[in-house]
């Protein structure tokens, strides 16, 4: 879970440097990492629940509280550590902000999914997933936050669903990481099978 690369991380214990701070005192990582999935999943399945709202930064922001309040006291809060994974370095805390504002012009410009066209949603939400993931709003639950903005999106728009257990982990990892140097072809073919038609 905690894998990244940060420098003076306030996040975790001074004596468990693995470990995120978190509201039950867990201070295993693996034990914290089983608990904060079982919650989080169980949120993420509700979509239903998740915050309504425009879209914007504060959206964004809300469904992070929203799956995982219950965990860490600074769900939604934007991270204010430099962080990165691998050589995947991302957004600078001061640029995360205006950075998350210029992609919103272009979800705008789409009216959300709402201007688009079925056939060409997969590279709409490529591109929108690959941008929120160089941002990284987060010290953690970053992927699951974006997989859960860009699903309600989907329903909203389209009442298309998006199945990310059509994919594997490790693809969408590394499409992530070919986004980050704006090379979308692979996440856009991954979108192809997590789009899911709604069943008559």
């Amino acid at each position: 879970m905690n894998k990244y690369e940060t420098h003076n991380d306030p996040y975790t214990y001074k004596d468990k440097p693995d470990v995120l701070i978190n509201k039950l005192n867990i201070m295993s990582e693996e034990i914290l990492d089983k608990t904060e999935q079982s919650f989080v999943s169980i949120r993420m399945s509700e979509i239903e629940n998740y915050p309504k709202g425009d879209y914007s930064f504060n959206h964004y922001r809300k469904i992070h509280k929203y799956l995982f309040e219950e965990i860490y006291d600074w769900a939604g809060e934007v991270r204010q550590v430099t962080t990165q994974k691998g050589t995947t370095i991302f957004a600078h805390p001061r640029f995360i902000e205006p950075s998350y504002n210029d992609l919103y012009k272009q979800m705008k410009k789409d009216n959300f999914l709402k201007n688009v066209k079925k056939e060409d949603l997969y590279k709409h939400l490529a591109f929108y997933h690959g941008e929120i993931n160089i941002i990284h709003l987060f010290r953690e639950g970053n992927g699951r936050t974006t997989r859960a903005f860009l699903s309600l999106m989907a329903k909203e728009s389209h009442n298309i669903n998006l199945d990310y257990l059509k994919v594997k982990k490790e693809d969408l990892i590394k499409a992530s990481i070919n986004s980050s140097g704006m090379d979308y072809d692979f996440m856009e073919t991954l979108y192809k099978h997590i789009i899911q038609e709604p069943k008559n």
